[in-house]
């Protein structure tokens, strides 16, 4: 946690919860706080986090929180700054499989289902800043770190509100081709009526790159929490369904995480095109690797991958298809 999820180039390390040995000599009052206090240093945003080891779930569950914490954190998330729990799972305690950042806000029980655990699940990389809940951003930069790009400050604030759709994969022969053929027509439209390249160092490019980026950081953490905020509600093309409504786009998504609950998303950002359209919106054409597993010690299945995506004015997703090579 302290490491790798909030390493000191972008975070400051407020408190760290005494050691047992120490405790067990004098106890000290403030163990009773989660382990650690964070401050953000791109937003000043000071928040807890409580670390936790589970090898493996008990009957379908993990055990976040002691019967103390259940009473105690309740005040502390009110009254000085908001609390999460990073669940490590799998693996061994100092090197977990797979790590959850779960918001106290969105659970306060003792228990959390395994399938809720895996809806927050992260990359073991430095936690982005938009994961952590922020009333204003009084910072405008542009940080890479290793999965994703900070958003302008301007927009930072809704961008914490919008979740990411994970890939879906259930389609017939049929629709696959008629897909192909939609996008090979999209890429002729493209190419020969409307190709005005973006200057790569327009603010709407890094804007759509960071929006991706975001996107399938959080789809491979299974975040599905807000995620009818980043769908369009004129969505025209979800794969293999035409014209869905954003509630059957979700029932697809459930449907295939449900099988394959792990995944790791990689965009090649060397190949990465954005065009402008006339209604205001954007294509984004991308080579994606994309690898799947139904369980923590299956094997990936590995898919090369070319999507096809239309975004509106407000960049929410409109389209999305894909080619298998």
């Amino acid at each position: 946690v302290e490491k790798t999820l909030f390493p000191k180039s972008h975070y400051d390390l407020l408190h760290k919860t005494n050691s047992y040995d120490q405790n067990s000599q004098r106890y000290v009052g403030d163990s009773r706080k989660p382990d650690f206090r964070f401050k953000c240093i791109l937003t000043d945003t000071e928040f807890h986090v409580e670390a936790k080891y589970r090898s493996k779930p008990f009957q379908g569950q993990y055990d976040i929180l002691s019967e103390a914490q259940a009473d105690s954190f309740p005040e502390i998330h009110q009254e000085e700054c908001s609390i999460y729990i990073a669940l490590g799972y799998g693996g061994a305690a100092d090197n977990p499989a797979y790590v959850s950042f779960i918001p106290y806000e969105d659970h306060r029980e003792i228990k959390i289902p395994v399938e809720n655990v895996l809806m927050y699940q992260v990359p073991k990389n430095t936690i982005d800043s938009k994961l952590i809940c922020s009333p204003i951003l009084e910072t405008t930069s542009e940080i890479q770190t290793n999965h994703l790009i900070e958003e302008d400050a301007t927009t930072a604030q809704n961008k914490q509100e919008e979740t990411n759709l994970p890939l879906s994969k259930k389609r017939s022969g049929r629709t696959i081709a008629m897909g192909v053929a939609i996008a090979l027509a999209l890429i002729t439209i493209v190419a020969g009526v409307l190709y005005f390249p973006l200057d790569k160092n327009d603010p709407y490019e890094i804007e759509m790159k960071s929006r991706i980026k975001n996107y399938y950081a959080l789809s491979d953490a299974n975040n599905l929490q807000k995620l009818t905020t980043y769908i369009s509600p004129d969505m025209t093309f979800w794969y293999g369904l035409k014209n869905p409504s954003v509630q059957e786009v979700i029932d697809n998504i459930k449907e295939y995480r449900n099988k394959f609950p792990f995944s790791e998303s990689s965009v090649d950002w060397t190949k990465f095109d954005v065009t402008p359209n006339p209604d205001g919106g954007y294509y984004a054409i991308y080579p994606l690797e994309y690898k799947v597993k139904s369980k923590i010690k299956a094997p990936y299945k590995v898919y090369d991958l070319k999507l096809f995506t239309v975004w509106d004015k407000d960049m929410k997703l409109v389209s999305i298809k894909e080619i298998r090579h």
